[in-house]
């Protein structure tokens, strides 16, 4: 584990962030390039989504990302839209540290939490279940030709 802080993104880390993130292998596969990371980032940021960010201490690049639509799911839970984590601080427990947040901030106003994870995403599915998610259903070819998004859920 490193020592990280979690906090809210400020707008000047969405650069920073989309850089990298255009970089993972999850981004390239559904296409989201820098500029589209940026601009669903931005747009997010002035609708008052729960972004945070994790920082490693001595670092000014975000090294993880947590985004939370508070009403995305079915118009009245929030969904988890997207958590990722910079390659160097993959099982660090970063993305740990940011879901414990992004719950601890979600239970004050709502009861449950949803996710969607690409099937093929193993390691996420796994990890969503060391958290306590449960898979609910699934959705076929929704976001990508042959590829099932499974939807999790937390009741809290």
């Amino acid at each position: 584990m490193v020592d990280i802080d979690i906090d809210r993104l400020e707008e000047n880390d969405i650069k920073l962030l989309s850089k990298w993130m255009s970089d993972l292998p999850l981004m390239k596969r559904y296409e989201w390039t820098e500029l589209c990371i940026g601009r669903s980032l931005r747009e997010a940021f002035h609708n008052d989504n729960l972004l945070l960010r994790a920082n490693s201490y001595g670092s000014d690049i975000p090294c993880g990302l947590a985004w939370i639509v508070p009403k995305g799911s079915f118009n009245r839970s929030p969904y988890l839209r997207l958590l990722v984590v910079h390659p160097k601080f993959t099982s660090k427990g970063v993305g740990r540290l940011l879901m414990l947040q992004a719950e601890s901030q979600v239970r004050i106003d709502y009861r449950d939490l949803f996710i969607l994870v690409s099937d093929f995403n193993v390691d996420a599915q796994s990890f969503y279940m060391q958290m306590g998610y449960l898979k609910i259903g699934e959705i076929t070819d929704y976001v990508l030709p042959g590829v099932s998004e499974l939807i999790y859920r937390k009741s809290f």
